[in-house]
């Protein structure tokens, strides 16, 4: 009724005729004001449409607003029939808030009663407060297989941000094939018995959830009953990828690599498992980056990297009396397929993410066996800068399928996405040692783009085109970023040299389309969209 009133008015205002009632003059004044009110929900629609989760929560900011300009259609008009349809109007939404609030008999087919209750339906602090207390100096990601109104992975996020952020929920199971990698690359997972809520019948979550629940490397933490005689189950990995164990007495800064254990012999191009025992400084420790090298013995260039943040980026510092702690990291890495066989040592360099101070570390006496005939050993999921790098090897070949694949996939887990903040820092590092490891250059672009960082991919991008200037693909990307920017001038000499180096590359014809028309050049759009790819 406030809708059919306000258009009312707003057609008896047009077309200027005289009624048999009066329209109110005060509303009318400030009309650029109600106008911006119509403006913001107009835009908030568009906006919550663009999302892909649909959820009420993200429209009631609106709310507040869309009730002022209802309010505005109710008071346009002051005869005796309009105001005894405000009051009614008024009354109505009285019962319906009553109606919500209150235990009132529902009439049949409305869905019985509707309770206003305060006690929480579940136990999300106390499952906050678990993972804390567990890991107290860690950050934790919690692994959401139930979604409840009350209980997903906003209310985890909010909860968790009330814990100094400690700790971040994630929905996993979001493509079938990564099922296996979700189940081992967190720490901590949340299951129930019985209904999932809106996961209830996804066909990948049970999947998921029966590998969480039957996989020997979990064990069941923590159990709370429930009102509906279900039970909210919390898992946590028996050999966590980080360790945190505070020190009694204190030490000086220096960072201590206390030691390294990996298997005797391992086949190249398979994961190694390894664990690292450091210790020193919560400041240290917590902007800690470790530059790691596996060398060959005699063959200096055979050699790979298992570079990574201390505690992968999780410490976090408390305000306690212990100053220093002991990081336990229980890692993979994995040796390129083709390295040669033979012994490898280990180099480590400690940098600081914040200063950029480095200095070497103190390695104890490690060596590997790389043998082609030797057993795999089990080892746990590969850490998120390894699994990097390995997106990152795929683009010289153009293959940017199993790069989009996988992204989403590895920033859920972790929420904050520092890995790529590690990975920034380190590659720097390690360019400014060796400026044409292009491995490196590749891995850091990828950073940069993943990062939104287009200025600083636009440099790498230039360097890759200056280290691999016979790659079309690497022309190509350089032409996207510079499209990003909305530089079509710069992205069309780069295509240029893509059409010079590989007239036939399938992605030209796209990025040649883009450029024209953001240089408004319709016609040659045009000619390139109906032109046969010869």
């Amino acid at each position: 009724s406030a809708v059919g009133i306000g258009l009312l008015a707003i057609i008896t205002k047009f077309l200027n005729r005289t009624a048999s009632f009066s329209l109110r003059t005060a509303v009318n004044t400030h009309q650029s004001g109600w106008g911006w009110l119509l403006g913001f929900c107009l835009g908030t629609y568009g906006v919550c449409s663009l999302a892909t989760n649909k959820d009420i929560r993200f429209f009631l900011p609106c709310v507040p607003v869309l009730i002022l300009l209802l309010t505005w259609g109710f008071v346009q008009f002051s005869s005796r029939w309009f105001a005894s349809l405000r009051w009614t109007a008024v009354t109505a939404a009285i019962g319906w808030l009553a109606f919500n609030l209150i235990p009132l008999p529902a009439p049949s087919g409305f869905g019985g009663w509707h309770l206003l209750s305060f006690r929480p339906q579940f136990p999300t602090e106390q499952v906050i407060q678990k993972i804390v207390a567990n890991e107290p100096f860690l950050q934790s990601t919690l692994g959401m297989l139930v979604d409840f109104k009350h209980l997903n992975a906003f209310n985890i996020d909010f909860y968790g941000a009330l814990a100094n952020f400690q700790v971040y929920g994630r929905q996993l199971a979001l493509n079938k094939e990564f099922l296996p990698q979700d189940a081992r690359s967190l720490s901590w997972y949340l299951t129930k018995t019985g209904p999932q809520g809106s996961f209830t019948g996804n066909e990948a979550i049970a999947t998921l959830r029966n590998l969480v629940e039957q996989s020997p490397e979990l064990e069941k933490v923590h159990t709370w009953p429930l009102d509906d005689s279900s039970e909210l189950l919390l898992y946590h990995r028996r050999t966590p990828a980080v360790i945190v164990q505070p020190l009694p007495k204190p030490s000086d800064d220096r960072i201590r690599l206390e030691s390294v254990q990996v298997p005797n012999e391992i086949p190249p191009g398979q994961p190694v498992p390894v664990t690292y025992k450091l210790s020193g400084s919560q400041e240290a420790m917590q902007n800690g980056l470790l530059i790691l090298t596996w060398q060959h013995s005699d063959q200096p260039q055979a050699l790979w990297f298992h570079d990574h943040g201390i505690g992968l980026g999780q410490l976090r510092t408390l305000n306690t009396k212990t100053s220093d702690y002991r990081v336990i990291e229980n890692l993979a890495m994995l040796p390129p397929a083709n390295l040669s066989p033979g012994r490898y040592t280990l180099k480590a360099t400690y940098v600081n993410r914040q200063t950029g101070e480095s200095l070497p570390l103190s390695v104890p006496l490690v060596e590997l066996m790389l043998n082609p005939q030797a057993q795999a050993q089990p080892a746990p999921e590969l850490d998120l800068m390894t699994q990097l790098r390995q997106l990152a090897a795929t683009l010289p070949e153009g293959k940017l399928d199993p790069v989009f694949n996988q992204v989403g996939r590895i920033n859920q887990y972790d929420p904050t996405q520092d890995y790529l903040l590690q990975a920034e820092r380190i590659l720097a590092y390690r360019l400014q040692q060796d400026s044409t490891d292009l491995p490196s250059v590749y891995t850091l672009a990828l950073a940069n783009i993943l990062r939104r960082q287009a200025i600083p991919a636009i440099d790498t991008l230039t360097q890759i085109t200056h280290l691999d200037r016979t790659n079309p693909y690497a022309w190509a990307y350089l032409a996207f970023v510079h499209l990003y920017r909305w530089h079509p001038n710069q992205a069309e000499k780069a295509l240029k040299q893509v059409e010079a180096l590989n007239p036939q590359l399938p992605e030209l014809r796209t990025l040649q389309i883009a450029t024209a028309i953001m240089k408004l050049n319709i016609p040659l759009a045009w000619k390139l969209l109906h032109t046969p790819v010869s």
